[in-house]
């Protein structure tokens, strides 16, 4: 598997200014190519009745375990490329034991669930890379293909609690898009969007102009900035952009910015800490699919 040619150049650039986080943008690859892969758009949410906020809240979606295995081995060998060949083997047994259950693993990290993702990290001891920020990026095509498939039943405004509308994470990025500079909230899981007012901070709604600031790097002009917010103490960052990006590559735009999280840092700013998103999803194992000669696909 391979991104597609946006992602990839995005990647290359990334890794080649950042060499460090090479092992997570190896296994961000491998989740961005994922979002192609049949699997995902037959993995439909059933939706509780009425319509919940946010919309994930109580589904029920049954995912090939198969499928999604072969996924999360893949996002942990591409993370630990390059570890020292012990390290990997103790990983990759960890990862195949019994206890092992990846619809686990995308169930705590849809419900961020942190507590249940420690209990999970527990058998890889110090031999994997972070589990719940790999488990994050396992959740990822699941949730890009709900927004996707659930798209017309997403409200056009971000909504007021700060949560969203799909997913119930809080705002990775805020967009200014097109020649109106309209202010659009976006999520780095799901990729889903709404419109915020211009002046506010979306996680403790603090509206006095008095108590928010905007940070600006060295260079780039105030098309890229970090909003602060004095009532909180947290920042969110935002771009300028002609169109919206793309729902996968609010995550890539998140980690080019890396130096508006450092500006902010350097000014006593943090993102929440906590992200109480928690719309208890349910995952269960559906059929797999037979292909050629019988094997699963």
């Amino acid at each position: 598997m391979s991104a597609a040619a946006p992602f990839r150049k995005k990647i290359d650039a990334l890794a080649a200014a950042s060499p460090e986080v090479g092992p997570y943008l190896a296994a961000v690859s491998v989740a961005l190519a994922e979002f192609a892969e049949p699997t995902w758009s037959g993995a439909v949410a059933d939706l509780a009745s009425p319509a919940p906020s946010p919309l994930l809240a109580g589904a029920r979606i049954a995912i090939g375990p198969r499928a999604l295995a072969r996924f999360v081995e893949a996002l942990f060998d591409a993370a630990l490329r390059g570890a020292p060949g012990g390290r990997r083997d103790a990983a990759r047994k960890a990862l195949r034991a019994s206890e092992w259950d990846p619809l686990a693993l995308v169930a705590a990290a849809v419900d961020g669930d942190a507590a249940r993702l420690e209990r999970i990290a527990m058998p890889f001891g110090e031999a994997a890379p972070s589990v719940p920020a790999l488990a994050q990026l396992a959740a990822m095509p699941l949730l890009q293909a709900q927004r996707k498939v659930h798209a017309a039943l997403l409200p056009a405004l971000w909504p007021e609690d700060g949560h969203c509308a799909l997913c119930g994470a809080l705002p990775t990025m805020a967009e200014l898009r097109g020649l109106e500079r309209r202010r659009r909230l976006r999520c780095g899981r799901c990729g889903a969007d709404g419109e915020a007012p211009a002046l506010g901070c979306p996680f403790c709604g603090e509206r006095d102009h008095r108590r928010l600031a905007s940070l600006l790097p060295e260079k780039g002009g105030e098309s890229r900035k970090a909003d602060a917010c004095d009532g909180c103490g947290a920042y969110l960052k935002t771009l300028t952009t002609l169109v919206g990006w793309p729902g996968e590559m609010v995550l890539l735009e998140d980690l080019a910015t890396i130096d508006l999280d450092l500006a902010a840092a350097d000014r006593g700013r943090a993102r929440p800490a906590d992200e109480p998103f928690s719309p208890g999803v349910t995952l269960a194992p559906a059929p797999e699919r037979r292909g050629l000669f019988g094997l699963f696909s």
